[in-house]
């Protein structure tokens, strides 16, 4: 069995996954709006709606991505990532 836990053990790390990346992408998303509002714009909030917005518009693809793709990404512990392979392809004559 390749998957030896619960898939409800399985969701809910995906999940907490989502949220802690959507959380930081918002951080930093936010933080260079504020960054750039204060240094380049005059203290304008749109750059800091701007920076929320892409952050929050990558938070939620990268969450697309892996409940769509998730038996491509490596294992949640794993520390080297090229560890997945593609698949050989063997010649026939």
């Amino acid at each position: 069995m390749e998957n030896s836990g619960r898939s409800e053990d399985l969701y809910g790390e995906r999940i907490d996954r989502c949220l802690y990346n959507g959380v930081m992408k918002l951080v930093g998303g936010v933080g260079v709006g504020i960054v750039c509002s204060a240094v380049l714009f005059k203290r304008k909030p749109w750059p800091l709606v701007l920076g929320a917005g892409v952050a929050a518009g990558s938070a939620i693809s990268s969450c697309n991505y892996e409940f769509k793709y998730s038996k491509y990404l490596p294992p949640t512990g794993s520390s080297n990532v090229n560890t997945l392979q593609p698949p050989q392809q063997t010649e026939s004559s």
